[in-house]
């Protein structure tokens, strides 16, 4: 069986017996709808970096309208094509191969991710999509991380986990980012994509932290490509920015001298408050566990396995 693909960046991917609509522009996308209703499609999760990943929903064109919309930032209007489908089936893609410019799946295989999940431990994210999460310790056995988010029908949804017992609170805080980072690029999450993401998260947030130290620009701490975390270390910094940066101008200096001065206040209140290193040697990896509560150490396939048996397989398990 031969089936187009088309390639999704934002891990918007429907479950099975759920529908949703999209909108699009460009003319391949016409050209992968072109066959109508009923016709077949199989809808994967992309990333520019890793490219297309092999399981996906398998969906049925229900209906196919085209609609002017206005585009933004030109706010041209053109016609739109819409599409609803339904999803009938997860499957996974033994291979791919591109027929006069469209690509196509073959050997698709479906999956059943509760028996899958018996031996192979994973989260589902279809038909939802994160938008948050949070992580609660108590104590070293009360350790709880909690993933909100929201459905394709604009349902509230949330799945959470006790990771007390198996790794620490930074660990679980790290997890927790991992976790939203690879449904959003996945729609899934496994023991190699949380690993994957989890390295990427603690490398985004060092990188903010070793170049807000360099620039001695504090208000950069915790900003990544993927949105900012919220930990002491961001918070205490923005509240000092523009708590100095008010009373500067308040006092009539000049933006820029008042600015100035603001960071570099920011910067010595907070590595105080947090008893932060100033060494620039240690400075980031304190600040990253000590100030962000973040823990960047490589874990084991077997500890990441046993977390993500510990959360339910979707929000609706």
């Amino acid at each position: 069986m031969s089936v187009p693909v088309l390639p999704v960046m934002n891990g918007a991917i429907p479950r099975e017996s759920t529908e949703i609509t999209g909108v699009f522009l460009d003319k391949r996308s016409r050209q992968i709808f072109r066959s109508g209703r009923g016709s077949l499609v199989l809808l994967l999760p992309y990333d520019h970096r890793s490219g297309l990943y092999p399981v996906g929903t398998l969906v049925s064109v229900q209906d196919v309208w085209q609609q002017p919309v206005v585009t933004a930032p030109s706010f041209n209007i053109v016609e739109a094509l819409f599409v609803r489908v339904s999803g009938k089936a997860t499957v996974k893609a033994s291979g791919f191969r591109l027929v006069n410019g469209r690509m196509y799946a073959r050997d698709i295989e479906r999956l059943d991710l509760r028996r899958l999940r018996e031996v192979y431990p994973l989260i589902d994210g279809a038909g939802w999509s994160a938008t948050e999460g949070s992580t609660e310790a108590r104590n070293p056995q009360d350790i709880r991380v909690t993933i909100f988010g929201v459905s394709h029908e604009g349902e509230e949804v949330s799945l959470s986990a006790n990771l007390g017992g198996l790794v620490s609170g930074e660990t679980a805080h790290t997890i927790e980012h991992a976790i939203i980072r690879a449904l959003e690029r996945y729609a899934m999450v496994t023991p190699k994509t949380l690993r994957e993401c989890m390295k990427e998260e603690t490398d985004a947030l060092k990188a903010s932290l070793s170049v807000g130290y360099s620039l001695k620009m504090p208000e950069l701490f915790g900003v990544t490509p993927t949105g900012m975390c919220g930990n002491p270390l961001t918070g205490l910094a923005h509240f000092y920015l523009s708590h100095e940066l008010k009373r500067n101008l308040e006092s009539g200096a000049s933006f820029a001298r008042s600015l100035e001065e603001a960071r570099l206040s920011a910067l010595s209140k907070v590595t105080g408050d947090l008893d932060l290193s100033t060494q620039r040697g240690s400075r980031v990896m304190e600040s990253l566990k000590m100030g962000m509560m973040h823990d960047d150490s490589p874990q084991g396939s077997g500890i990441l396995k046993s977390v993500l048996r510990r959360f339910p397989l979707s929000p609706w398990d």
